[in-house]
């Protein structure tokens, strides 16, 4: 009974205990909680007099708001591990909570939802829109399909590639809802060119048994024998495709800044401390590379586990093979020639993608943006020229007339409404939330004294350090939404890494990879969920596979950063004191002093 009504009103009483468990955050005192020493280290020489200082004569500090930031910080960490409201819901929650404990100014706060990685994903995802508006997107896929071959493990890698290049450029839900039904396709007929031919087999067993009579038993065994493998075949390839574009549609959003939510609160979190710029290049120069190995790993993982049956046994192959390229041939058929605005769009795609690469490919003062003042133009700022070209380019071409001779007004590429229903405006809330919540950690001290807490682990090797960051973070994502889960961690790794003497990138890149390699269980990740309600894949089949993914994946990052990352044109990650940390309100006390005393040699 008790069992039944806590499953029944879960929700409702997470929102109810949640906050009231937390109360207590709200009335601790930081002179208190901290002791004299931790706290002057935190909030700095005046108020540290103001508050232990009893002949201290002046104005009086502002009051510190560690522990009410924490508690708003908190509730909403347990409200999204339990998704007790919709994530985007919760993510508004320092809109109110934080003006109204005095921990950010409601003017400040609000500016965090529309900073400029969310207006670069607002521009990105418009264009991807339009490609779905118009199908671009499934015509890309099909033509890969025709080109791979239609053997099981060719099959595979063709879904797997397809479904990770189409989520570089798309959200991994509309990519995953896309690639999907054309998997089933392909599997549904495969299913009936079995069943059809153990009927003509039966048939032709039992007329065969009329004049052999002693052989009929072995006959039926064979036959029997025989189905059991092509479904053990079928099955086989149903949960290694499935799998495949789930976990690749997760994979592919890594490779490009745009790719997928935790990049950008990354990219925000770079930006906002250190003005450093994540921009197209130097993060694709990093993912990019780990997005294909990563890919190539998870189709060697899934043709071992799933499709050795379809290796060992060549039962009727080249049947099953003419049957799945005429699906895939007759889909891609289906869609026609080339259309005018399948064209223009693609256009559209070549010049965001070429103003993208060629803004500053070289670090600030090369490419295009040079042409402009000196920081100003930013990745946003191409994307959101693209999107508007989107909306009054033409969809036919121009200068047409009608039958009775008049000039036909074309509509454009995507219209306003097409937009705004298709647009994840959640996803906007979510990173603006993220921002939102950053904002409050940094300037209450909460991400500082979280960073100071991680001294502990200030005498183990830089890389061993990554790696536990990498899999802490991970294993996170795999129980609440990677984007929650980076909002969370994107301040306090900052801190930690200042305090610990590690360029903050070295850590925070690897981690942002990390937290999207969930793969273990169907909340890990939307794509997981869509792909586990179709039924083909069971819960154990996905921890199975998923779970030694998922670690692998963030070995990997953390491998990545020390092959890509200490590149001077990506993220100069050896650097433990980086220009950026050297100079202006990004720099750090240890650089100064390091950089003055000239202990450590800095990157210009």
């Amino acid at each position: 009974m008790i069992k039944e009504f806590v499953l029944a009103y879960k929700s409702s009483l997470v929102v109810i205990l949640a906050p009231l468990l937390f109360m207590p955050l709200l009335f601790t005192k930081e002179t208190d909680a901290l002791g004299q020493d931790l706290y002057c280290e935190l909030f700095g020489e005046p108020a540290c007099s103001a508050a232990f200082d009893k002949s201290y004569i002046g104005e009086p500090p502002p009051q510190p708001v560690l522990f009410k930031c924490a508690y708003v910080v908190a509730v909403m960490v347990v409200f999204w591990c339990f998704e007790a409201a919709p994530l985007s819901a919760t993510a508004l929650i320092p809109l109110f909570a934080y003006p109204l404990l005095g921990v950010v100014p409601a003017k400040k706060i609000c500016a965090s939802y529309f900073k400029d990685v969310v207006v670069l994903f607002v521009g990105g995802l418009t264009l991807a829109i339009s490609i779905e508006v118009w199908n671009l997107h499934k015509r890309i896929a099909l033509y890969v399909l025709t080109k791979v071959g239609s053997k099981p493990s060719f099959l595979l890698a063709g879904f797997m590639a397809t479904t990770s290049f189409i989520s570089m450029w798309m959200s991994n839900v509309a990519t995953t809802a896309m690639m999907v039904p054309i998997a089933k396709a392909v599997l549904d007929q495969l299913e009936d060119v079995i069943e059809s031919e153990t009927s003509k087999e039966s048939t032709a067993e039992q007329e065969e048994s009329s004049k052999l009579i002693q052989h009929e038993e072995k006959l039926i065994i064979t036959s029997s024998e025989e189905k059991k493998i092509k479904k053990r075949m079928l099955l086989g390839l149903c949960k290694a495709l499935m799998l495949g574009i789930a976990y690749c549609a997760s994979i592919g959003g890594v490779g490009m800044l745009t790719g997928t939510g935790p990049n950008l609160i990354a990219a925000q979190a770079a930006d906002d401390r250190y003005k450093f710029s994540i921009n197209f290049v130097n993060w694709a120069s990093f993912a990019t590379p780990l997005s294909i190995l990563m890919t190539l790993i998870t189709w060697v993982v899934l043709v071992f586990v799933f499709l050795r049956d379809s290796e060992s046994h060549k039962v009727d192959e080249e049947q099953q093979a003419k049957e799945t390229e005429k699906i895939i041939k007759n889909q891609y058929g289906a869609l026609g020639d080339v259309t005018f605005a399948e064209k223009m769009i693609m256009n559209c795609f070549i010049l965001l993608l070429g103003l993208w690469l060629t803004r500053a490919p070289s670090g600030a003062g090369s490419g295009w943006s040079q042409l402009f003042k000196a920081g100003f133009p930013s990745d946003a700022s191409a994307a959101l020229f693209v999107a508007f070209l989107l909306f009054i380019l033409p969809a036919e071409k121009p200068f047409q007339r009608d039958e009775n001779g008049k000039f036909i007004i074309s509509k454009p590429l995507i219209t306003w409404k097409q937009m705004s229903s298709k647009m994840s405006w959640g996803v906007i809330f979510l990173l603006g939330g993220g921002f939102a919540m950053a904002s409050g950690i940094t300037s209450s001290g909460l991400g500082k004294f979280v960073g100071l807490k991680m001294q502990a682990l200030k005498g183990l090797p830089s890389y061993l350090m990554v790696l536990i960051c990498c899999i802490t973070i991970n294993l996170m994502s795999q129980v609440t939404s990677n984007s929650s889960t980076m909002t969370i961690f994107a301040s306090i790794l900052c801190d930690m890494a200042e305090n610990l003497n590690i360029n903050p990138m070295f850590i925070l890149i690897p981690s942002t990879a990390a937290v999207s390699f969930a793969f273990s269980l169907p909340v890990s990740t939307p794509p997981n969920a869509v792909v586990f309600e179709y039924g083909y894949v069971s819960m154990l089949d996905m921890v199975k596979v998923g779970l030694p993914l998922s670690l692998i994946g963030a070995f990997l990052s953390s491998v990545a950063i020390l092959i890509f990352g200490g590149m001077q044109s990506t993220f100069d990650a050896y650097n433990s004191c980086p220009q950026y940390l050297v100079e202006g309100d990004a720099s750090t006390q240890y650089c100064i002093e390091s950089h003055q005393y000239g202990n450590i040699s800095v990157s210009t």
